[in-house]
């Protein structure tokens, strides 16, 4: 019966594994499309959020629990990210190429690891069983 509920869970879990992959695959797929439909408009947008970004400021209200320096270097680091972010969503289509094998191969090594483990688990609840009948 034991066996019959932790195999039941790994297939659940599997379950769950596959549609978290299906899912993270179809949102990767529309960002890319969406990405390659609005490259101009990202890259000229990108253009216009890092000239905006030198002048960004946090809101009163946090701003008020963090030093000076720490607003600095945060206002630093945004403005670095940028234009990196920029970049990788107008490569996004081309990204697709080599993430859609990524997050599927990903998604096989979950599996086994899921397999595994019930199988492992399995394995001990008949270790112990088996110890249990001979005492």
């Amino acid at each position: 019966m034991r066996h019959g509920v932790a195999w039941l869970l790994t297939a659940v879990f599997l379950l769950l594994w596959s549609l978290v992959a299906w899912a993270v695959h179809a949102a990767a797929n529309w960002v890319a499309a969406l990405a390659g439909a609005h490259a101009s408009v990202v890259a000229e947008g990108a253009t216009v959020v890092t000239t905006q970004a030198a002048e960004f400021s946090l809101p009163e209200w946090l701003a008020v629990w963090l030093s000076p320096g720490l607003q600095e270097q945060f206002g630093a680091i945004a403005s670095a990210l940028i234009p990196w972010v920029a970049s990788v969503m107008s490569d996004a289509p081309s990204l697709i190429a080599w993430l859609t094998p990524a997050i599927w191969v990903l998604w096989a090594v979950g599996c086994l690891l899921l397999l595994a483990l019930c199988a492992g688990l399995s394995a001990f609840m008949f270790a112990n069983k088996r110890r249990r009948s001979a005492y």
